[in-house]
């Protein structure tokens, strides 16, 4: 162990009784002390060590000279010189994550997921490698100093935290001279266990805990506003409904059987009155009712209405045909506004003697109109302007009824829509008013 080859091509003793070994590349010489007369190994020495000689063709021991021949020339060396071997320095050549290599000019920082590492790296010697071994440790995960012959090491899934690689060359298992090379890099915490991460957490928790809580006050607000505007708009409706003038008009009526000599029409009279009124009390608490129990209302609403007119007033309420009206619900009470404002302002003493209620379905919806043959609501609007006391809108409440449809969209009955014509516009031969309410059927 340590002589340059097996294949020795010169040996001489000096005068101080060391041993001169050489072979076409190297030359050593081997140190004994004398115990006694009796030679005791003490070590190698490299001479040419850090020399770059191509072949040592010859070498001869002169005094305290040493002569080596090759073919650039004579080297001359004097033999007292110390001739102790430098341990070469380890270098780094390559260190690796996973497959990817990495500049060696910085400090690593890694992911977490990047703990797979490899690490290249030599010490350069004019000796035969055999000679050399490495001895490093990992602080950061070890303080033990282990040996290995081998010119790279990996390190396999490695904890984040912060990493040095020491490592440095043994020359035949010694390094009375070591110098250490360092190697530092950093496993980075996955951004689940940083502090900032949770602490971001938390202010994003909080914030959109706020956020929700907020929003939550904001739509319960609305939706408080909105049922309260429900609340009001069916409460003007039902006022509509029960207004004065209608119950007033019914009594007179009854009044006027009376006189006549007609107590058993008076009394139907009132009797079916007393039902309106419950049933209209009844509807008004609901939030959709039947189509059927629409059309029964109104049924009712325009027996009493026409029984005071002095001429004759026809009306028909119909479904067309396959319509379910058992299943199909609307809104209560919408359609009677429109019915009364073509009995008390579509109609006079001279025109206007019919009332026309349909339902239909077409494209999923519910269509629902009302046309009369009076005097037009532009006629009509001419004529309320011309009165003191707006009567029509007070008694009609148009813009109460766009106000409660407009509502009743926002509160889950999306899609009601109304259209009203003058029918004179198409037909100036035809007068009268077409008033079209629009539902999305629903179960």
């Amino acid at each position: 162990e340590g002589l340059p080859s097996q294949i020795i091509t010169k040996t001489r003793w000096d005068s101080r009784g060391n041993l001169w070994v050489a072979s076409r590349r190297e030359l050593v010489r081997v140190n004994f002390e004398y115990a006694k007369g009796i030679p005791v190994y003490k070590g190698i020495d490299y001479p040419l060590n850090g020399m770059n000689i191509r072949d040592i063709l010859d070498f001869e021991l002169s005094g305290d000279t040493l002569v080596i021949a090759n073919p650039d020339g004579l080297i001359v060396l004097p033999l007292d010189k110390n001739f102790h071997a430098p341990i070469p320095v380890t270098i780094i050549k390559a260190v690796y994550v996973w497959d990817r290599k990495l500049p060696q000019d910085s400090v690593h920082f890694l992911q977490s997921k990047d703990n797979f590492i490899k690490i290249m790296y030599e010490a350069r010697s004019l000796l035969n490698g055999r000679k050399l071994s490495y001895r490093y440790r990992l602080k950061g995960q070890s303080e033990e100093w282990r040996t290995t012959r081998s010119r790279e090491i990996e390190f396999l899934s490695l904890a984040p935290g912060e990493y040095t690689l020491e490592i440095y060359a043994l020359l035949n298992g010694n390094a009375p001279d070591k110098k250490v090379t360092s190697l530092h890099f950093v496993i980075l915490q996955p951004y689940w266990k940083n502090a900032w991460f949770w602490v971001a957490v938390l202010l994003f928790s909080l914030l959109a805990g706020l956020g929700v809580f907020s929003l939550r006050i904001r739509n319960l607000k609305k939706r408080f506003d909105l049922q309260r505007k429900i609340h009001k708009a069916e409460l003007n409706a039902l006022r509509a409904q029960m207004n004065p003038h209608f119950l007033f008009n019914v009594l007179s009526t009854a009044q006027g059987h009376i006189a006549m000599g007609n107590p058993d029409q008076a009394s139907a009279l009132i009797s079916e009155m007393a039902a309106l009124t419950r049933l209209t009390l009844e509807l008004s608490r609901k939030d959709s009712i039947t189509l059927r129990q629409e059309m029964d209302y109104l049924n009712r609403y325009l027996i009493l209405e026409t029984s005071r007119f002095y001429k004759p007033i026809q009306f028909t309420i119909e479904a067309e045909s396959g319509l379910d009206v058992d299943s199909v619900y609307i809104p209560p009470l919408l359609l009677q506004p429109f019915v009364e404002n073509a009995l008390l302002h579509g109609f006079t003493p001279t025109t206007g003697s019919k009332i026309e209620i349909r339902f239909t379905e077409k494209n999923s919806l519910l269509e629902c109109s009302v046309k009369d043959d009076g005097i037009g609501i532009n006629a009509a609007l001419k004529t309320r302007n011309k009165k003191e006391g707006n009567t029509f809108k007070n008694s009609l409440g148009m813009e109460m009824l766009k106000e409660r449809i407009e509502l009743l969209n926002l509160s889950g009955w999306e899609g009601i829509q109304l259209f009203v014509m003058d029918l004179s516009e198409e037909n100036n031969s035809e007068s009268g008013t077409y008033v079209k309410l629009s539902f999305p059927i629903t179960d």
